[in-house]
């Protein structure tokens, strides 16, 4: 996004545009709006589309919501297909056989992806990330492309916890991609 505000000011700037500062930044306000603002409305229609428009619904949100007798998975960064699948899988009925019973629950902005469209408990927010390998509950953390401390991977060999990356941009050490 910053590229292309650039690109913009300099356009005006050596195309003999404007050379004026403040018409310069006021342009590359414009086109961040549109290019952020704009690229982020049409992430939230498409992912009403996909996944259903969200709704009112009651949730939980602390380090409690994973239970210790579960398989914990925790889903975390800011892609809601991969937190859909994920849910729609540990959902199925073979899954829940396999593990008896499986607790979903996220961290950060997927964690709300899930919360409103699932109810999914929110174990945490950006900060406790780490947090939820700590309490020794957490059985996976599975990331994809933003808001992950790099220290997920090597706190997470120190405890059972398998820490897995699925974006090929995005693989970081000591995760399983």
């Amino acid at each position: 996004a910053i590229d292309r505000e650039v690109s913009t000011s300099l356009h005006m700037a050596h195309m003999g545009c404007s050379s004026l500062p403040e018409a310069l930044v006021k342009q590359s306000l414009r086109a961040g709006m549109a290019d952020g603002w704009g690229g982020s409305m049409m992430g939230t229609e498409f992912s009403d589309v996909l996944f259903g428009t969200p709704k009112p619904i009651d949730t939980e949100a602390n380090l409690g919501v994973m239970v210790a007798e579960n398989v914990n998975i925790v889903v975390h960064g800011h892609d809601p297909s991969l937190s859909e699948m994920i849910c729609e899988y540990a959902d199925s009925p073979e899954m829940i056989a396999y593990a008896k019973e499986i607790t979903v629950s996220g961290v950060c902005c997927t964690s709300n992806e899930v919360a409103m469209r699932r109810g999914i408990p929110m174990a945490g927010n950006f900060l406790q990330q780490e947090n939820v390998v700590l309490t020794g509950a957490c059985e996976a953390i599975v990331v994809d492309v933003q808001c992950i401390f790099p220290a997920l991977g090597p706190l997470s060999k120190c405890f059972h916890t398998k820490f897995v990356t699925t974006s090929p941009i995005a693989q970081m050490p000591d995760s399983e991609f």
